[in-house]
């Protein structure tokens, strides 16, 4: 005003100069030049937390742009994902300040049992170890390495780290005690189920054993009783290649002293002939009950029943 500047109305359209509290209250679109405002359009894109970060985070990306190191690590909580990433972000630099304190205390020369126990100690340096891992090496083979390992710190280690206190590095971590007693159980759980699995396996050899034997004794009886059949058919075989007898010794026949003698077949000593026909040729019994004889000697062999060819049998009894 002492410059000479006239305060105005905010509806008046011919301004030079509008100073508002609110940014919402500017209407961007009706200023024209040279009129000018205290807030600058889109101003929010650069003065605000998230939405610099958020400019700053596309820079990373886009422009290949280290910002790290001029811009401190910052979480959008809202963001989809960012809560995760802060509290990852919380438990390294908690396992990096156990790493630095230790560091510094042994440097300067403090008693071992001052300070954090060695398994604190251990579980920290993995969990740093484990973050500064390139994930593009982890990458390169056909497994995925770096899911399977893991990039950020799981509940067994955090645990471990908090439950450790800068004020008091030498106090007894209880988790690490836990940890030990469920390590052992699971050693022992593990023991048990290996020699369990032996015992099976023992057995299992057992029952194939007795099987394969049980195998082995079939085939063998199998092949004695082939070896002993082959051996009967072998022998019949030779029965049955035997020649007939042709001598003519006398066989008797029947329990009255019925005789087959050289010169034919004869049915006596009591026996009255019946005729019963078995081959074509009744006319051989002759009417007295006597064979015929003038049938050959080898008719009269096969009349015996003996098994040639053309054959009659005549039995009879009062």
């Amino acid at each position: 005003l002492d410059r000479g500047w006239q305060e105005g109305s905010p509806e008046n359209p011919n301004l030079d100069f509008k100073w508002t509290c609110k940014r919402d209250e500017i209407e961007y679109a009706t200023l024209t030049a040279p009129q000018r405002a205290n807030h600058f359009e889109r101003i929010s894109h650069l003065c605000t937390k998230i939405g610099l970060n958020s400019h700053l985070q596309e820079a990373r990306s886009n422009l290949d742009v280290d910002i790290d190191t001029f811009y401190p690590q910052t979480f959008h909580l809202f963001g989809a994902g960012e809560t995760e990433a802060f509290a990852n972000e919380y438990k390294l630099r908690k396992a990096e300040g156990i790493l630095k304190d230790w560091l510094d205390h042994r440097e300067n020369g403090g008693a071992e049992n001052e300070t954090f126990a060695e398994d604190v100690i251990n579980v920290a340096l993995m969990v740093f170890q484990r973050h500064l891992t390139d994930i593009d090496s982890l990458l390169t083979s056909e497994d995925n390495e770096a899911e399977a390992q893991g990039l950020c710190i799981d509940d067994s280690e955090w645990v471990v780290l908090k439950e450790a206190e800068f004020a008091n590095p030498a106090k007894e971590i209880i988790a690490l005690e836990v940890q030990r007693q469920v390590a052992l159980e699971h050693e022992r759980t593990k023991m048990q189920m290996r020699q369990a699995f032996e015992r099976q396996v023992v057995e299992l050899q057992k029952l194939t054993n007795r099987r394969h034997e049980r195998i082995s004794q079939r085939q063998q009886e199998k092949i004695r009783k082939e070896t002993l059949r082959q051996k009967l058919r072998r022998s019949v075989l030779n029965i049955k290649g035997q020649e007939l007898p042709t001598d003519s010794a006398a066989r008797t026949f029947g329990r009255s002293g019925s005789a087959l003698h050289e010169d034919g077949l004869t049915c006596s000593g009591g026996l009255q002939p019946r005729t019963q026909q078995i081959s074509d040729s009744p006319e051989r019994v002759g009417p007295n009950g006597r064979c015929n004889t003038s049938a050959s000697k080898e008719e009269a062999l096969g009349g015996s029943g003996l098994g040639q060819p053309g054959t009659e049998r005549v039995y009879g009894q009062k």
